[in-house]
């Protein structure tokens, strides 16, 4: 989310509509480029990921940051169906990740544990900050 500074005497409005008094800086979103502010930092960079799992087989994974994510992205790489869970095996039914295939599930913040069952796989999962960052074909 890069800062800006509005080294302009008066108070300014960007196009994305967010007013700046003068002499002020802001973190904003996203870059803008009309003109009215100076960026004077383009750090910290904006990244909806929030940390990367991978699991090898039958597999437990304690989410991080279960309380800031929107949901996860979970890509199986093998040629068998893996199934994924919410907190507990006793959560029925699983969520299915089909052979070499992505699925984004959107979580509640009560989601604190993923376990995995299915086989020897390789499935990584990509704990996402903000789902609105995500293009996704056909949703």
């Amino acid at each position: 989310m890069p800062t800006y500074k509005n080294n302009m005497d008066k108070p300014v409005v960007t196009t994305s509509g967010f007013v700046v008094e003068s002499m002020e800086k802001i973190e904003l979103p996203n870059y803008i480029e009309d003109g009215l502010l100076k960026l004077v930092n383009d750090k910290p960079y904006y990244n909806p990921i929030a940390y990367v799992h991978k699991s090898f087989g039958d597999d437990e994974i304690d989410l991080i940051d279960w309380d800031k994510i929107d949901g996860i992205e979970v890509f199986n790489s093998n040629n068998d169906v893996a199934l994924v869970y919410l907190t507990s095996v006793d959560n029925e039914p699983a969520i299915p990740i089909f052979p070499n295939s992505v699925r984004y599930i959107w979580l509640n913040s009560t989601v604190k544990k993923l376990v995995i069952k299915g086989g020897k796989y390789i499935i990584y999962v990509t704990e996402i900050k903000d789902k609105n960052s995500i293009s996704i074909r056909g949703m």
